[in-house]
């Protein structure tokens, strides 16, 4: 529309073609105003069904008030999702005064409901953010992990969700030197207390 106003005058001339523009612009307003802002229509969120969602204050309350559902594999049983999270939020929080520990998750929020000191070296664990071996920055990359574990003197690593040791265990000079606990389907806990890191 600010492309059509600045050359209307050059080119149309023609005052129907303004009130044209005028009244297609007010209209395309109002529908994206009540699909996106109204009706929360995103492209995420197209294929969700209100049905499956769970209370999100079953697993803290700072949830209060919110529906809980992802699109992955939790998606037809929230419930589970749900319970799963709590019973890791609990687990944490048993255990956090005993340890230094870091989450690899992509629930970003455990740091926050269970308030522990230290979340993680990095956001996100995918080949995007950490590069491959081959790679000219993975010894930036691995320096700067094994650093942050040693300068937070972290005796566990907490993976929830789809991750496993894979994440770090190639910074360590034994892998026998780790323990591993199986929590629940989504927690493992990492014991790394005993390895020397490469």
């Amino acid at each position: 529309m600010a492309f059509f106003h600045t050359y209307y005058f050059l080119i149309f001339k023609k005052k129907y073609f303004l009130f044209f523009m005028f009244f297609l612009t007010f209209i395309l307003i109002v529908k994206y105003h009540l699909r996106y802002n109204e009706n929360k229509y995103f492209m995420d969120f197209q294929k969700f069904e209100v049905t499956y969602a769970t209370q999100g204050e079953k697993i803290d309350k700072i949830f209060y008030g919110l529906k809980w559902l992802t699109p992955f594999a939790y998606y037809a049983k929230s419930n589970e999702e749900v319970l799963l999270l709590k019973n890791t939020k609990d687990f944490i929080n048993l255990n956090k005064d005993k340890n230094n520990i870091i989450f690899i998750t992509d629930y970003l929020f455990f740091a926050s409901i269970t308030h522990s000191k230290i979340a993680s070296p990095i956001k996100w664990y995918d080949s995007v953010i950490i590069p491959e071996k081959k790679n000219k920055y993975y010894n930036y990359y691995k320096s700067f992990f094994i650093d942050k574990l040693l300068k937070n003197k972290v005796s566990h690593i907490y993976t929830i969700g789809n991750y496993d040791s894979s994440y770090f265990s190639d910074f360590v000079v034994d892998k026998s030197c780790i323990r591993h606990q199986s929590i629940n389907a989504i927690l493992n806990v990492y014991d790394i207390t005993r390895c020397n890191f490469i």
